[in-house]
């Protein structure tokens, strides 16, 4: 192998087919930049490198990164394959290897390349100098001291959040329910895109994703409510409960001076939240009892711990999945939209979906021949459910993915149909028994079904469905609780039929295979987001956390950017106008980005910074 020359096979962490625009195999696989470097410098390397097709786009970045000029580089296309390569120079099989270990064979199948990418000099004429290598830089996985220059991003998105926080406060009428004055969406929504712009340029290979977000959340800590006013609605059922009353038979509104800070549409409605949410109302409303608007804020305790459960659990359900911890932390814990919501809009959709990636990472374990996952999966899947009810989706994602960590283990006998479904109904009556304990030991029972519990299409959502219901209301069409009754019917059917397609299409399938189960643990999360009778922005919160784990290719990986860039800026949008207002604003820049990230096959999870 020529002395300037370097070697690489494809055994990225998560790669994509190389594949032209008609689907035929395209060639090499484009070379690290760190390989790059070591090749121009004179040494001969075996790296992991990230799959994609051979472009122009790569020769620039060659060129920016090493100082040389695009004809001093390179690359030799080779034969397509399965997992695995074979060393050119003495013929032995190797496993590939990732952050989390040896990669299995049959993981990923195709969807991986064997290729060899050599950067070497172009031969000089005889006599000539040769161009002197361009001086190390290290790696950005090594650094841990950034310049100053650098800390630009994170303090730019401090400075976007500062806009929020101070025109939120300003434009604040006591704590009534007031409209907001037109000129607030003309600070909030460029703090949002500031927000937005900073993360995006951090990117992965930011060494202190967890600082930056201690110091994003610092700002929003004491700002009054973002955007949503169900905090006072917690804060209004937690006085019930600290003073004695039922939160399912007296209305938000009733709870004295706190229920005058309940949205409109939740005035006279009692409580559709499960026991435990309730008791953690119960529980802040207490410690601030005597300030109803630390009262509110202080719903935000709980959602800090849910983070702080969440930063914990990312990093192993990464290694797991045989995913860089940095895309996940980035892509699932630094993302905007769950600082704005989660933070700042203090939903309690944060305590769910904590507990859902402890279910989750439960999950993995195979002790009792892999039972023990699914159970403690589920009971963690019941406490979830005493948070939120839509939690009950995930146990389809826990039953998929303690079988995908289970199955190696498993006996022939065990592998077939019948083992499943035992597997699924074990799971499944843990959380239904969990849950019921909850419900039976805070004495609070099933009230949350009583009719005269609030109904999410009763407000105007992101939903269509919820489109029509408002439609239907002011025409009067039909009498409000027939229109409510019926879309909510049809919503439910619309949301069985998605869970049972996904999986179908992306569960295990006896013996031998086991599906996708990640994808399908997010598919599940967002087709009850989609398909069910509202649509909030943090809805997406419940699936966004574990998007990287599921090995997106592209399109997702474009889908997962744009859902992120919509969820934030739709927030300060609602603020002064209807949802479906603001999703015609954002039409055609939602539009324009995903024409920009399909042209340059933009991979957000595994990037350089070419999009700007």
């Amino acid at each position: 192998m020529n002395p300037f020359g370097a070697k690489a096979f494809d055994v990225g962490e998560q790669c994509v087919s190389a594949h032209d625009q008609h689907g035929n195999a395209s060639g090499a696989q484009a070379a690290a930049v760190f390989l790059a470097e070591r090749a121009v410098a004179g040494f001969q390397q075996q790296a992991q490198v990230l799959a994609g097709c051979v472009h122009h786009e790569h020769i620039r970045l060659g060129k920016r990164q090493t100082g040389l000029e695009p004809e001093h580089l390179r690359v030799e296309p080779v034969r397509m394959g399965r997992l695995g390569h074979v060393d050119a120079d003495h013929g032995d099989s190797h496993t590939p290897q990732t952050s989390a270990g040896a990669v299995p064979p049959d993981l990923y199948g195709d969807r991986f390349a064997v290729g060899e990418v050599c950067w070497r000099r172009r031969p000089t004429p005889r006599g000539s100098p040769v161009p002197a290598p361009p001086p190390a830089r290290p790696d950005a996985e090594a650094r841990d001291v950034r310049p100053l220059w650098q800390w630009t991003w994170p303090l730019l998105g401090a400075v976007g959040l500062f806009l929020v926080v101070a025109a939120v406060t300003i434009d604040r009428t006591g704590l009534l329910e007031v409209g907001p004055r037109p000129w607030r969406v003309l600070v909030t929504l460029p703090g949002h895109a500031l927000l937005l712009y900073a993360w995006w340029r951090m990117g992965p290979t930011w060494r202190r994703p967890r600082l930056v977000l201690a110091l994003w959340s610092l700002i929003l800590l004491v700002s009054p409510p973002l955007h949503s006013r169900d905090a006072y609605s917690y804060a209004a059922q937690g006085w019930l409960m600290s003073h004695g009353l039922d939160p399912y038979t007296v209305a938000s509104g009733d709870a004295g001076q706190a229920g005058l800070l309940v949205g409109i549409h939740w005035f006279r409605t009692t409580s559709v939240y499960p026991p435990l949410s309730l008791e953690i109302f119960g529980v802040i409303s207490r410690l601030f009892e005597q300030n109803l608007y630390l009262s509110a804020i202080g719903m935000r305790l709980p959602n800090l711990l849910a983070i702080a459960v969440l930063a914990w659990c990312l990093p192993k359900l990464a290694d797991l999945a045989g995913v860089r911890r940095d895309v996940v932390v980035w892509a699932g814990l630094l993302n905007p939209v769950l600082l704005v919501q989660w933070v700042g809009g203090i939903h309690n959709d944060a305590v769910m979906v904590a507990l859902l990636a402890v279910a989750f990472l439960a999950a993995h374990r195979t002790g009792l021949r892999g039972w023990r996952g699914v159970v403690v999966g589920g009971l963690f899947i019941g406490l979830a459910m005493s948070i939120k009810q839509s939690a009950a989706v995930a146990g389809v994602g826990v039953v998929a993915l303690a079988w995908a960590a289970a199955h190696p283990t498993l006996s022939a006998r065990s592998r077939t149909w019948w083992g499943l479904a035992a597997r699924a109904a074990a799971g499944g009556a843990a959380a239904v028994g969990m849950f019921a304990l909850v419900s039976f030991v805070t004495g609070l029972g099933l009230g949350w079904r009583n009719p005269t519990a609030g109904s999410p299409l009763q407000a105007t959502s992101n939903a269509p469905i919820s489109w029509v219901a408002s439609f239907a209301r002011f025409h009067e069409l039909l009498p409000n609780h027939q229109i409510i009754s019926i879309l909510t019917t049809f919503t439910s059917l619309l949301v069985v039929a998605g869970v049972a397609w996904l999986a179908w299409r992306l569960g295990p399938r006896p013996p031998s295979s086991v599906g996708q189960p990640w994808l399908l643990a997010c598919g599940v999360l967002l087709a009850f987001a989609v398909l069910g009778p509202a649509l909030q922005p943090w809805y997406m919160t419940w699936v966004l956390p574990f998007v990287a784990l599921a090995r997106p290719g592209l399109r997702l990986q474009h889908l997962f950017l744009l859902v992120t860039v919509l969820c934030v800026l739709l927030a300060p949008l609602q603020d002064v106008m209807a949802p479906y207002m603001s999703m015609g604003v954002l039409a055609l820049p939602a539009w324009l980005l995903w024409r920009r990230l399909r042209r340059d096959d933009v991979a957000v999870l595994q990037r350089d910074e070419t999009l700007v």
